[in-house]
């Protein structure tokens, strides 16, 4: 087993952050899949999706109510 240098592997830049990140033997099988260069930018990124859809489901609804009356 041959060593290689940090700069051979292939790197992403994380969907949160912006910062580079490089491929880790962990996510060999799901390289392709990984979006996020830490836990805690992927827990940060999934509530900020959630808050974009409730704020989007929230206005919907006010619209649809005033709409109504």
């Amino acid at each position: 087993a041959k060593m290689r240098k940090k700069a051979d592997f292939p790197t992403k830049v994380c969907a949160t952050c912006g910062r580079p990140f490089v491929w880790r033997k962990k996510w060999a099988k799901v390289w392709d899949d990984v979006r996020y260069c830490s836990e805690r930018c992927r827990s940060e990124r999934l509530k900020l999706e959630s808050w974009i859809i409730l704020r989007c489901l929230s206005e919907t609804s006010v619209l649809i109510s005033e709409k109504g009356s």
